[in-house]
């Protein structure tokens, strides 16, 4: 499974929510696209509604998070507005549902 929070229309143009991956592989891909200006209450929301339930669903023997710092509010690259407490709320939301606290984090 891969899960893509980002903001869009945005470089390179990929990431819609219909992308979900081919073949045996549909429904393994999760694209969250987020309007430029979009704060950490949205990605919270996105992650409660659709992120943490696809990720326990399909039931991982690990997590590898790689978490992009560009959607942190003092990142010129994008107009995202996440703060540095959000990416700890949204890290330990992802750690709590991580079969034996097996996070790999880069």
């Amino acid at each position: 499974m891969y899960v893509s929070t980002h903001q869009a229309p945005h470089y390179p143009g990929t990431g819609v929510i219909g992308e979900t991956g081919d073949g045996d592989a549909v429904g393994a891909n999760i694209n969250i696209p987020l309007s430029a200006g979009s704060a950490g209450d949205m990605l919270r929301a996105a992650f409660d509604d659709v992120v943490l339930p696809a990720i326990t669903e399909f039931s991982p023997s690990r997590v590898l998070l790689s978490a992009g710092f560009d959607a942190h509010r003092d990142d010129p690259l994008a107009d995202l507005q996440l703060t540095s407490a959000d990416y700890v709320d949204l890290t330990h939301r992802v750690l709590s549902i991580c079969p034996g606290g097996e996070l790999v984090a880069v």
